[in-house]
């Protein structure tokens, strides 16, 4: 295959992902992160990189959002909002994280292609994105890409749909978002 078929494959998946996300389920994983005294995001790999920039983003909101194993991380407890993201469901650190930000008082939102996993049994709030990503055990979009690409591109793209949305209900502007981004680099 050439690009123009590779970018049309890859545009095809990820519409499909995303048109199959429930929009009840999203609404309260955005008001979860919105009634949040703190936020702690974890996931491990890819998955990670797609929620480090998520956290990036709502300390651009506003929110007090950490990555969870940045030595500045705070405790957590009754009050504040863990998301944590995976595939399958069934990575060992994921979960063993999510049992123990829990057993501390602190809500948990998993963000998942496996919704009977492990890592959704500690969730308070799920968000079932079924993008393809291997032995996940949901109903996901199959993909033609590598490994699990579509859900780990799926879950940046669906981070940054979220974002947009927490903008325009807290009310936010751009210009405002823009003054929190470091401005020292």
């Amino acid at each position: 295959m050439d690009y123009r078929e590779y970018q049309a494959l890859v545009v095809k998946e990820l519409g499909e992902v995303l048109k199959r996300v429930d929009e009840g389920e999203l609404q309260r994983a955005l008001e979860a992160i919105k009634n949040a005294d703190k936020v702690v995001v974890y996931a491990g790999g890819r998955e990670g990189l797609a929620l480090k920039s998520f956290t990036m983003r709502l300390e651009h909101l506003g929110k007090d959002a950490r990555w969870a194993w940045d030595d500045t991380a705070p405790a957590v407890g009754k009050g504040d909002l863990c998301i944590f993201a995976g595939g399958t469901g069934v990575v060992g650190h994921v979960y063993y994280t999510a049992n123990e930000v829990r057993q501390r008082g602190a809500n948990v939102l998993v963000i998942t292609a496996s919704p009977k996993s492990t890592l959704a049994s500690y969730a308070d709030t799920l968000v079932y994105l079924p993008g393809f990503t291997p032995n996940a055990t949901g109903d996901v979009v199959q993909s033609a890409q590598l490994m699990g690409n579509l859900f780990e591109q799926s879950l940046l793209l669906l981070c940054d749909i979220m974002v947009m949305m927490l903008k325009d209900q807290l009310g936010i502007s751009s210009e405002t978002m823009a003054s929190r981004h470091r401005n020292y680099e």
